[in-house]
């Protein structure tokens, strides 16, 4: 939200000269809301040139692809308005499943940002408060180690493993999906690179003047601590959440998640006769949707903690 207005203090002073207070006021203009209009028209028409450009980029790979596999030579407007467009407005299916399948692989992704998220911040913590204890650095290597791995090749082995003991991924059920979960959470390097910013930001925060004033004077510094932090995690969990949805698409399609969008995209793409256009077209679109909205929090996000901290004190 933006605010323009200044910081007035009056410090009251005892006869003696010495400070004995400090009043802060926030004057708000009452012209607030003609920026506050102009910030959100401006997001809303950034949001709305990267969904066009994201989505005209998907359809024409989408509509490259029906001509190699078709003897329809189309133009693309054409194709777009018969194939697709037509297509919607007769039958609402394509979106309302693509939508569908995206929730699911959203219910993946946040489970797997709350266990690298929690996981994160509480090895940090513990890092912090020892940096040099030795089984926090073990800890810390083997976790790291573990999130070098690829995506697909901590699949693999997840697939491999199932098939020694005699199952498919279909019978496994839930099995699967937290397997899903925790190879999202840790893969790429995810949860390790959050540990070593939650612990090098809590040693930062450890080492700041108004923790260790308070904790000289005996208050508690753990909703301090929660409220410093709080901005770092909120400004880069949009972004996590994006990584995670192109993550997600590469574990649901190996470990057969078929209830998830990336299974249903990747499934279209490798498989010539099971491959709908406008099927395609749709989750191609609510992707990237999903996408640039996750992407806008963590601007929208990140200005807001700005200015947040720009009137306190």
């Amino acid at each position: 939200m933006i605010l323009k207005g200044c910081l007035s203090d009056s410090m009251n002073e005892s006869p003696s000269g010495a400070v004995t207070g400090l009043q802060e006021t926030v004057p708000i203009e009452s012209g607030t809301l003609l920026p506050l209009a102009r910030y959100a028209a401006g997001r809303f028409l950034r949001t709305l040139w990267w969904v066009l450009g994201g989505t005209g980029l998907a359809w024409l790979a989408v509509w490259l692809k029906c001509r190699a596999e078709s003897q329809d030579k189309s133009d693309f407007y054409a194709w777009m308005d018969r194939d697709l467009l037509q297509v919607w407005r007769v039958n609402h299916d394509d979106i309302t499943q693509a939508a569908a399948a995206l929730g699911h692989t959203l219910i993946l992704v946040v489970c797997a940002v709350l266990v690298a998220g929690v996981t994160s911040i509480w090895l940090g913590w513990k890092s912090s408060r020892s940096p040099h204890g030795r089984h926090w650095d073990i800890l810390d290597s083997f976790l790291g180690a573990f999130g070098g791995l690829p995506l697909f090749f901590m699949c693999f082995i997840t697939f491999e493993i199932a098939r020694y003991f005699g199952r498919s991924s279909d019978s496994l059920g839930w099995i699967s999906s937290g397997a899903g979960v925790m190879i999202l959470a840790w893969g790429e390097g995810n949860g390790s690179l959050w540990v070593r910013t939650f612990r090098r930001q809590f040693g930062r925060l450890r080492r700041a003047p108004h923790i260790i004033a308070a904790q000289a004077r005996g208050l508690p510094v753990r909703r301090r601590l929660s409220r410093d932090l709080a901005g770092v995690l909120v400004e880069s969990l949009g972004s996590r959440m994006v990584l995670l949805l192109g993550g997600a698409a590469i574990v649901e399609y190996m470990l057969e998640l078929h209830s998830g969008i990336g299974y249903a995209i990747i499934k279209q793409f490798v498989d010539a006769n099971a491959t709908s256009y406008s099927a395609l077209a749709a989750e191609s679109l609510v992707l990237v949707v999903a996408a640039v909205v996750l992407r806008g929090f963590d601007v929208i996000a990140s200005d807001w903690t700005r200015r947040a901290g720009a009137i306190q004190v």
